[in-house]
């Protein structure tokens, strides 16, 4: 049996400085069913001449957009137009451990969950609503403007219905380091299947 595919979905707007490092990172990730899908957001910089020599490689897709439609809905064109089990989003302005899609893969499609007692859910309901993960999310450094950097969504361990807003609050305006990062969390593809894209905002 072959791995799941994996898609990366890199989403990008005027990122020609910083892209080339988070696609090196997605490129050189660990685990070995990868695709990568570049959506460019119409891009107004020499985004497609910094990428243009990785394209030679069938793994790795390019879709430019003709105008500008926001971080959201350029992930959905990949949703749309990508074939994969599971799907990531690497932001063109971050870059990637090596073994993180592989750790996310093995949680979402090996590792049947754990159910801790003192957890606030109803075990049984859990349990009898099936076992499986649709997302996997991870922990992140963040560095700041100071060049301070923030290990954030440590040991989080939540339930999609728990997803927002309780956990996702503005870094910039509150002390509480208590939210969580979507943009490089695995999906399984039937979470899509059953939600739908993402509705048109960046949270």
């Amino acid at each position: 049996m072959s791995a799941p595919k994996i898609n990366i979905t890199i989403p990008t707007y005027n990122r020609e400085k910083t892209i080339l490092r988070c696609l090196e990172s997605s490129i050189h990730q660990s685990y070995s069913n990868t695709t990568i899908t570049i959506v460019d957001d119409g891009s107004a910089d020499s985004t497609l001449e910094t990428i243009r020599p990785y394209l030679e490689d069938e793994s790795i897709t390019y879709i430019k957009l003709a105008c500008n439609v926001g971080t959201a809905n350029a992930k959905n064109v990949s949703i749309l137009l990508s074939d994969f089990d599971a799907i990531t989003f690497h932001d063109s302005y971050d870059y990637f451990y090596r073994h993180n899609v592989a750790e996310q893969a093995r949680v979402l499609f090996f590792v049947k969950p754990t159910y801790y007692p003192r957890l606030n859910y109803i075990r049984e309901y859990m349990l009898e609503h099936g076992s499986d993960f649709d997302v996997v999310t991870c922990a992140f450094h963040l560095k700041d403007k100071r060049g301070n950097v923030h290990l954030l969504g440590e040991d989080r361990i939540i339930h999609v219905e728990c997803f927002f807003p309780n956990l996702v609050r503005d870094y910039k305006t509150s002390n509480v380091w208590d939210w969580i990062l979507i943009n490089n969390a695995l999906f399984q593809k039937r979470t899509f299947e059953m939600l739908g894209g993402y509705a048109n905002t960046i949270e």
